[in-house]
């Protein structure tokens, strides 16, 4: 009998336990609303304590400044027409956005071009190389 007993008592202090858990959370408090632009309303009735509007603004847009040209330096060892297709691409690129200039290089070999890079004969801010087969 006692193991019954200490069986029911088990389970009681496990549904507590369960409904205690299930509880839900109490909620954060709503957030404090953004002040406003215009002041609240008087209820006075008289003109001097109602608002008065604000004057407007009379701030004229200036004219952003022209960006300082950016040049980039492209280093290739592409076949002939890949290379014909990229000079048509860049072209177009620097019409679009005129701030930019490419430089388009060609190299020989990736053994001359790092030979010149380690000397720092070249700098380079893009690199494309083709694999040769």
């Amino acid at each position: 009998m006692n193991q019954h007993r200490l069986l029911l008592f088990f389970i009681v202090v496990a549904l507590l336990s369960f409904t205690a858990a299930c509880t839900p959370p109490t909620p954060p408090p709503s957030p404090t609303p953004w002040p406003s632009d215009t002041p609240p309303p008087s209820d006075t009735g008289t003109p001097a304590a109602q608002a008065t509007s604000r004057p407007v603004s009379t701030r004229t847009p200036t004219a952003s400044p022209t960006p300082d040209a950016v040049t980039i330096t492209v280093w290739h060892d592409l076949p002939e027409g890949q290379a014909e297709h990229l000079a048509e691409d860049t072209a177009t690129f620097q019409e679009t956005f005129p701030s930019f200039q490419v430089e388009l290089n060609a190299y020989d070999s990736a053994e001359n071009f790092f030979t010149s890079l380690s000397a720092e004969e070249r700098t380079f801010d893009i690199v494309l190389a083709a694999p040769h087969y």
